[in-house]
């Protein structure tokens, strides 16, 4: 540690070497950028052309970056102040990229993860690496995290593209699915990451390369916004495109009463410690379930279970219902332990919306996965949606990777460098910021209990409103929202709540967040992908306000002490106070270390104010009934040290009662709570203005708040019982240091945790997507119809192979029986007839003549698009049962960490054996279903081999409707804390489902193959 210390004191740090290897570069595109300045603009607009034949002769981007970076900023100097439309609004192009933005388009090109502040201009820093690579002719993604900001980008930075001769569009949900192809076929695309994604699990789906919309070229090169969002945030949720399933849905109601009789451990009971040593081991308490904060969900007791079992009348549990029966409890239980109305989810007109924990959103197009947003459906009493069924599904970490060229923006990644690095092999570079950070991040505040610290927001909130300074008030969940609301209620101050109940009014929310006066509590909803604007003429309005509220404390015999914190507040203030003093005709006194003690008019009161405070020197200020100290800290190293306090007093020598306060002239973000993640902290604390200027955000944290309680927070509540009375703990903010370092201590185990989640999750997943890689490269193949013949000859020698080989030795009646299944044909005479060698040549001959027939009785194209269908529709049918028994598997097998397996590698070889069985069921359906087919009864009915779902029995109804009446006696006891859970994407938005029972929604063109298919099976 000491080496580094002395390295970077030397040779500064990792980021600070890596960005100076780009200065020469910079440099350089600036020098062009001065000469370009002669071209015409016909001139400069020729150069994309001339870029691209040079590529086609054989340089490389990076030959050419330096000057397709000078020749774009040459056309955004150009553009100056063209007007033109976004969003239906009238906007004037101002933007020529600095410095610091070209440093970052350069980051991007290199495929690294670049952070850039919030108004550090990231949507023209991806408009550089952007139209360079889109000058390959090879297209460019630019992923957006809503609808919003890929259509404003689209709009914003469209003069820009058409100047450089780059066609561009963007890609909502509000484009037609049958649309979408054009817009991907443009040299650059806006696109919300969701829609980008599930386009292309639909375009796996396609059953003719004519269908899909993305897929019809290789991925090249995307840039992706929020790359913390996606890749930390929202890593733990696969996108899943279902299709309803016909599981009845009276069962969740019964499970979700017969779970509220079950009695909740208290907290405490779950695990004591004793401060030197773990105490002795207790009988089980009198309880029934226990709730596992740090891995979220619910465990039986042995009482529970027993309970459970008489309720349900059967004797054992495990054993006597079947494993969907107890995935059925398990979820009723985590609905009614783990989620909490108004916090992970709100019922709005009927329906359960899942509320997004990163942005506080109400989220109608989410549901959770394997049954269980129908539990909390059937806990909340509203209507029980049909269950769904999985048809195709990927990460967000791999579907990123099928893209040749990958870049990220953020607002904040350095927190989480080591993640980017070690999963995903990312650097993460930090460019520098155009102008010097003053915004003040002022230190946490922490209280002893939730009631001390609303008392002391709303204190913090009375004050600071009197003056009109705007507040933005954040709060973790709907919940707190409401619970603060009420305070400012009782205080009678007039304020607005966003969170997800009222999203329909965030524009109007947002558009007022920057106004004099103006209180906003909100959710994570005001922080996120929205721009807070302030209202003009802000700072003099607040300055004036501070000035009022000085005089009338020197009316009321106070003296104050004033701390501001930047040279830009410090020069409003003091212009406000010389003007109101040069307005009462006094005699007007000042003196500094540089100054004798003299009397000065408004004009040169307002130069030495201006000189004092550019180069730090004290001085005195006096006039009647008026006396003011500036004493500079000369010393100021960092943005959250004051830059001056001011003593204010009527005299010199009075010294009445003293008031001390900090002065703030912008937007002031209060946070009720930490999260769980740093860096969710400082996105938040980026919503107060941009870095150059003066705003301020802080926190006011309790002990007895989640995220302290999840990591001792009570403990730390005991020991400061320890050392102050509970009356004076009340009153105080707790400033102890061990006390304060709990904190950041509490979110780094919280960031290790999700980190060991997510990375968990990648590993499992990546089992499944390389199976996922073949599956649909086997997809690929069949809809580019490359070499089908050859691809189900293949199938045949693969199956007789397989099957002669186990079965010739020693079991001959399993190998009739199985060809016998497998062709409709009786080969006993000739399994007898030959050896083992030649009965494979043998065999697989014969079946291959046997499609040749079939091939020449009709036309060959005919022949191969019948191929074609019966091959997807196998594929994706037995594709969609081997996702859902992977998902069951990897429930499964945790269960072998108790037996000291490693879970990961059961799960991999498990997931192993099944692939096989797969392909091996693929092949066999395919050859089975081509061999079995009649070319010349293709116009007689067929015998359709329809599909047996397994019901729920009658009796196993019949128990829970029992065992649910019975519940309804009992005393419901509610658990009395409640946790978040893993959610899960799903969408069947403009999806047209595969299904081969009766009454499905199919398309036409597979009912037709459907209806093809039926004709040509044997009757």
């Amino acid at each position: 540690m000491v080496f580094k210390w002395i390295l970077e004191k030397i040779a500064g740090s990792y980021n600070e070497r890596q960005l100076a290897k780009y200065a020469p570069r910079i440099e350089k595109i600036n020098k062009l950028y001065e000469e370009y300045d002669k071209l015409s603009d016909e001139e400069l607009k020729q150069k994309s052309l001339e870029f691209r034949e040079r590529l086609k002769n054989g340089e490389t981007l990076d030959d050419i970056l330096e000057e397709a970076f000078a020749v774009h900023k040459q056309a955004c100097k150009r553009l100056v102040w063209t007007e033109y439309e976004v969003k239906w609004q009238k906007v004037t192009w101002n933007m020529i990229p600095y410095d610091v933005q070209l440093l970052g388009g350069i980051i991007l090109h290199e495929w690294k993860i670049a952070e850039m502040k919030t108004w550090e201009g990231k949507t023209l820093v991806a408009t550089l690496p952007a139209y360079l690579n889109s000058l390959e002719g090879k297209w460019v993604h630019l992923v957006t995290v809503n609808d919003y900001l890929a259509e404003r980008d689209a709009q914003t930075m469209k003069p820009l593209y058409d100047f450089l001769g780059v066609s561009v569009w963007s890609v909502s949900k509000n484009v037609p699915i049958h649309l979408r192809r054009v817009e991907y076929e443009k040299d650059i695309t806006y696109v919300e990451n969701s829609e980008l994604w599930f386009d292309y699990l639909r375009d796996n789906l396609a059953q003719t390369m004519e269908q899909r919309i993305l897929l019809f070229r290789p991925l090249n090169y995307a840039i992706v916004d929020e790359a913390d969002s996606i890749l930390i945030d929202e890593a733990r949720t696969p996108l899943i495109i279902s299709q309803p399933s016909g599981e009845p849905t009276e069962k969740y109601k019964f499970y979700a009463q017969i779970v509220k009789a079950l009695k909740p451990c208290p907290p405490e009971t779950e695990k004591k410690k004793s401060w030197l040593f773990e105490e002795k081991k207790k009988e089980e308490p009198d309880c029934d379930y226990k709730i596992d904060y740090k891995a979220k969900t619910a465990l039986l007791t042995s009482k529970g279970i027993a309970k459970l079992e008489k309720l349900l009348w059967v004797e054992n549990l495990y054993r006597d219902l079947w494993y969907e029966e107890i995935h059925h409890i398990e979820n009723a239980l985590k609905a009614l332990a783990c989620y909490e109305k108004d916090k992970d989810y709100l019922v709005h007109n009927g329906e359960v919306l899942i509320i997004d924990e990163n942005t506080g959103r109400a989220m109608p197009w989410r549901r959770y996965s394997e049954w269980l947003h129908q539990a909390i459906e059937a806990k909340e009493g509203v209507e029980i949606k049909q269950e769904s069924e999985t048809v195709a599904t990927i990460t967000y970490q791999n579907f990123f990777k099928l893209y040749k060229k990958l870049a990220w923006m953020t607002g904040t990644a350095a927190t989480e460098w080591e993640e980017f690095e070690k999963i995903y092999g990312l650097e993460v570079l930090v460019v520098p910021t155009n102008k010097p950070v003053i915004r003040v991040d002022k230190q946490d505040k922490v209280f002893f209990d939730q009631e001390a610290k609303f008392r002391n927001i709303l204190e913090t909130v009375k004050f600071y409103h009197k003056i009109w300074v705007p507040f933005l008030l954040w709060t973790s969940s709907v919940q707190t929202s409401e619970k603060l609301s009420r305070y400012l209620q009782e205080a009678w101050l007039q304020h607005s709540v966003l969170n997800a109940k009222y999203h329909e009014m965030e524009a109007k929310i947002i558009a007022n967040a920057g106004k004099l006066w103006s209180i906003i509590v909100a959710t994570n909803m005001a922080w996120r992908w929205t721009d807070i604007k302030l209202e003009d003429g802000l700072f003099e309005k607040l300055a004036e306000n501070y000035t009022k509220r000085i005089f009338e404390e020197l009316n009321n015999w106070k003296w104050l002490s004033l701390v501001i914190y930047s040279k830009f507040e410090t020069e409003q203030l003091l212009n406000e106070l010389r003007r109101v003093i040069g307005g009462q005709k006094s005699e007007i006194f000042f003196y500094s270390k540089k100054e004798w003690r003299k009397k000065v008019n408004n004009e040169e009161l307002e130069k030495l104010i201006k000189e004092s405070i550019d180069k730090k020197i004290d001085f005195t200020l006096e006039a009647d009934n008026f006396y003011i100290e500036a004493k500079f800290n000369k010393s100021k190293k960092l943005k959250e040290h004051p830059f001056v306090e001011l003593i204010i007093k009527k005299s010199a020598k009075d010294e009445p009662e003293l008031v001390e306060r900090d002065i703030h002239m912008w937007l002031y973000v209060l946070a009720s709570e930490k999260h769980e993640s740093r860096r969710i902290d400082n996105q938040l604390r980026g919503r107060s203005w941009r870095q150059w200027d003066p705003g301020v955000s802080q926190f006011y944290v309790a002990l007895d708040d989640d995220l302290m309680i999840k990591s001792g927070g009570l403990i730390t509540k005991k020991m400061a019982e320890m050392l102050y009375p509970k009356e004076e703990l009340q009153k105080m903010a707790l400033e102890n240091k061990s006390i304060t370092s709990s904190i950041e201590r509490a979110q780094r185990q919280m960031e290790a945790m999700m980190f060991s989640i997510r990375k968990n999750l990648f590993e499992y997943d990546s089992v499944l997507n390389k199976q996922r890689e073949v599956i649909y490269g086997i997809r690929d193949r069949i809809l580019k119809q490359e070499d089908i013949d050859d691809l189900v000859e293949s199938y045949i020698e693969d199956l007789i192979k397989d099957a002669v080989e186990k079965n010739y030795t020693f079991n001959k009646d399993i190998l009739k029986t199985y060809l016998e299944e497998l062709t409709w044909i009786d080969f006993s005479e000739e399994i007898e007839k030959y050896g083992k060698k030649d009965l494979e040549e043998f065999l697989i001959l014969k079946l291959k003549d046997i499609l040749k027939e079939k091939r020449e009785k009709l036309w060959d194209e005919a022949f191969k698009n019948l191929e074609r269908q019966i091959m997807l529709q196998v594929l994706d049918k037995l594709w969609m049962k081997h996702i859902d028994e992977i998902m069951y598997l990897r429930d499964k097998v945790s269960m072998y960490g108790y037996a000291q397996i490693d879970p990961l590698l059961q799960y991999k070889k498990e997931a192993f054996e099944k692939y096989q069985l797969l392909m091996k069921n693929i092949k066999n359906e395919v050859i089975s279903t081509l061999l079995k087919f009649n070319p010349d009864a293709v116009a007689n009915e067929a015998q359709v081999i329809e599909l047996k779902t397994l019901d729920t029995p009658e009796e196993l109804l019949n128990k829970l409707k029992s065992g649910s009446e019975i519940a309804k006696d009992m005393e419901v006891v509610q658990p009395s804390k409640k946790q978040t859970w893993p959610k899960v994407l799903e969408s069947n938005d403009d999806f047209e489902v595969i299904e081969l029972d009766e009454g499905s929604h199919q398309t036409d063109v597979e009912k037709e193959v459907e209806e093809l298919i039926k004709k040509m099976l044997w009757k």
